[in-house]
């Protein structure tokens, strides 16, 4: 039988569920193989961030803590699907980032530069392209 006991403070303990076991245990291949250390599962955090009244990220952060590695003791890690396919996030406990929360914080403020750079590079693209054509 599969079960999930969830804790009164949110965490969950899920060594019952198998499948969320075999999602912990992704993440924490993910967290190994990203960082060169052992990691070792703590109990899950729920987190919703809102910002401007907006739901801006509603997730389960997985914390772990590492052993091996030269600056952090702790790693958070979740998973999303995109197109079809599992991506891992991982965040390292070196400030900024000091706890599930401002891990979440760190990643949207990632994606968030990385989206700006994409729509400069586009801007440059596409002004060199109507370059060649006026010229050409």
């Amino acid at each position: 039988m599969i079960e999930r006991t969830i804790h009164l403070d949110g965490r969950r303990n899920c060594r019952h569920d198998s499948g969320v076991s075999a999602k912990i245990e992704q993440l924490r291949l993910a967290v190994e193989a990203m960082h060169h250390c052992m990691a070792r599962h703590r109990a899950a955090t729920p987190i919703l961030e809102i910002f401007r009244s907006q739901k801006v990220w509603e997730g389960v952060v997985e914390p772990f803590t590492l052993s091996g590695h030269p600056k952090a003791r702790r790693c958070y890690a979740w998973s999303f699907v995109d197109n079809g396919k599992t991506q891992y996030v991982t965040a390292l406990e070196i400030p900024p980032v000091k706890s599930p929360l401002t891990a979440v914080r760190a990643a949207i403020m990632a994606d968030s530069e990385r989206e700006e750079m994409n729509k400069k590079q586009l801007c440059i693209q596409a002004s060199k392209f109507v370059q060649i054509v006026v010229n050409g």
